[in-house]
This record gives C-alpha cells, sequence and structure tokens, in this order.
C-alpha cells in the first residue's frame, strides 16, 4: 500500500506543501488536471494522486513539465526559480543518476533535485555537509569530486 508522501513544504514557515505547489501552479496556468497531466506524460488519474501526496511524481514527468515552461523550481521548493538554474540543477540531477549506474527511487530523486535547487538558491543543508565530510567526498562547482 502507498503512504502518503512527506509534505514537502514546511507548515510552520507557512510554505505550501508540495502537492499544494503543484496544484497551485496548474491552476496558475488555467489547466485541468488532465491537460497538465498531458504536459507531464501522465493520466488526470496520476495527477490527481500527486496533488492528494498519494505517489511522488517522476523526474521524467518533471522534465517534461519544465519543457513546457512550468516552474519546477517552484514545485521543488516553493520558490520561484530562474529557468537557467533549473534547467543545469534537473541536468546535474539526471546525469548523476546515469552515472552512478543504479536505479534511485523517485523520491529519492525528488529529494536530491530539492537538495540542488536549494543549494542554488543559497540554502544551506547542515545535514549534507556533515555527511559529505564524513564519506570523504567534496562537492565542486561543475558536479566534479
Amino acid at each position: 500500500m502507498n503512504q502518503p508522501i512527506e509534505q514537502a513544504g514546511n507548515p510552520s514557515d507557512g510554505r505550501p506543501t508540495f502537492q499544494e505547489r503543484l496544484r497551485v501552479e496548474r491552476e496558475r496556468l488555467g489547466m485541468s488536471q488532465e491537460a497538465f497531466g498531458m504536459l507531464g506524460g501522465v493520466s488526470k488519474a496520476s495527477q490527481w494522486m500527486y496533488e492528494q501526496g498519494r505517489h511522488w511524481p517522476t523526474t521524467e514527468y518533471l522534465e517534461s513539465l519544465r519543457q513546457h515552461r512550468v516552474d519546477v523550481g517552484y514545485l521543488a521548493t516553493g520558490i520561484r526559480q530562474d529557468t537557467e538554474t533549473l534547467r543545469h540543477a534537473l541536468g546535474f540531477v539526471l546525469k548523476l543518476a546515469r552515472q552512478e549506474g543504479r536505479s534511485f527511487s523517485d523520491e529519492q530523486l525528488v529529494s536530491v533535485f530539492l537538495a540542488v535547487i536549494e543549494a542554488a538558491s543559497g540554502v544551506t543543508r547542515p545535514d549534507l555537509g556533515d555527511r559529505n565530510a564524513a564519506s570523504g567526498t567534496e562537492v565542486t562547482q561543475g558536479g566534479g569530486r
């Protein structure tokens, strides 16, 4: 049985959750769930499930939305981003997933995408810094190690 996705937002700071942002962005564009789902390559039922928080969208879905000028950075963070930053962030995540030579869950890929967008926006994640220091992994500009 699928569990609802974790609220990708912080209700205590007033930011809407991921599923709320997805609905807001769809409505901002004046689209039905069916039409918006078609942009992402999914059915109306899948779009509804995403907006209800019952399933995570795939990175392919997010990439397809981005190609149709949907603000996927806003979906991920609740902050409107410039499209160049988003293009690079999503490209980085997809490249990283392919390079690792193993499969990642949609939830893991969305989480990485969110972290990359936050880093590009200047949001720091001390928990990731500790993990990187412990593993000896150094992340440099351009994605090198």
